[in-house]
C-alpha cells in the first residue's frame, strides 16, 4: 500500500480548523494533548481518564475513535530507523482527532440535546468537522476504498467529510445549524486574517492612505462588485 502522508504537526490546522474559530479554548486542549502525546504515548489514556464515561459514550454514538488515515499505509513503521518515529506521529496524529472529537462532544451536548435526533446529529456533525466518517458504513467496499486511498484521494475520509459538512449547510435541526456556524466562523476568520494581513502589508507601502485602502478592500468584499476577491 502506498504512503499515506509525511510526518508533521499539522492536524490542528487542517482536522483541527473549523474547531479553531469556533471553539478555540477546546481547539488548545486537543492541541496540547496532540504534542504531549508525540513524547507521551499514554497521553490520551490519561485525557480519557479524566471524563470517565466519555469514550463509551462517543463509540454508542457512532463518533469514530483513533482513524488515522493519513498512517494506514505502514510503509514508515516498516522502514528500520524510522519505525519509532512514524509511531510517535501517529500518536500525536490519533490524539489530536481523539481530544478534539471528544471536546467537541462535550462542549455541545447540551445544546444538541434540545433538538430531536440532536446528539445522533451532533455525533454526524463531530465525525466531518474532524475531517472523517465511516467510508464501510456508506456502502463502499473494502477493495474501492483501498484503491481511493491509493491512487484517487489523498485522504477520501477526509475528502467526503467535508463535502459532507458543506452539504449539511441546508439542513434543519442541530446538523444545519452546526454546519452553518462552523463554516460561517472558518470564513469571518478568514476574510478577517486576509484584512489583516493585507492592511499590514498596505501600511509599509509610502503614501499610504487609509481611506484609500478601506475603499478598495470592501469593494473587493462586495459580491455584487466588479472586483470580488480579485
Amino acid at each position: 500500500m502506498p504512503l499515506q502522508a509525511g510526518t508533521d504537526f499539522a492536524a490542528p490546522f487542517l482536522q483541527g480548523l473549523s474547531a479553531l474559530t469556533t471553539h478555540p479554548l477546546r481547539w488548545a486542549t486537543a492541541t496540547a494533548y496532540h504534542y504531549r502525546a508525540f513524547f507521551d504515548e499514554a497521553a490520551l489514556g490519561k485525557y480519557l481518564s479524566r471524563h470517565p464515561g466519555l469514550a463509551e459514550e462517543l463509540v454508542e454514538r457512532d463518533v469514530i475513535l483513533s482513524s488515522a488515515e493519513f498512517y494506514e499505509g505502514g510503509l514508515l513503521r516498516r522502514t528500520p530507523g524510522v519505525k519509532r518515529v512514524a509511531k510517535a506521529f501517529a500518536e500525536s496524529f490519533d490524539t489530536f482527532g481523539d481530544v478534539m472529537r471528544g471536546e467537541l462532544w462535550l462542549s455541545q451536548k447540551q445544546a444538541a440535546s434540545r433538538y430531536p435526533d440532536g446528539l445522533d446529529r451532533l455525533a454526524d456533525f463531530v465525525n466531518k468537522s474532524t475531517g472523517t466518517l465511516s467510508t464501510r458504513s456508506l456502502g463502499i467496499s473494502a477493495s474501492q476504498r483501498e484503491i481511493e486511498r491509493g491512487f484517487l484521494f489523498f485522504a477520501p475520509r477526509y475528502t467526503r467529510a467535508y463535502i459532507g459538512l458543506m452539504a449539511d449547510i441546508a439542513r434543519g435541526g442541530y446538523a444545519g445549524r452546526a454546519a452553518r456556524d462552523a463554516l460561517g466562523h472558518l470564513v469571518a476568520a478568514g476574510v478577517g486574517f486576509s484584512t489583516m494581513t493585507a492592511l499590514a502589508k498596505a501600511m509599509t507601502k509610502e503614501g499610504f492612505q487609509a481611506d484609500k485602502f478601506w475603499e478598495e478592500w470592501t469593494g473587493m468584499l462586495n459580491p455584487a462588485g466588479d472586483h470580488f476577491l480579485s
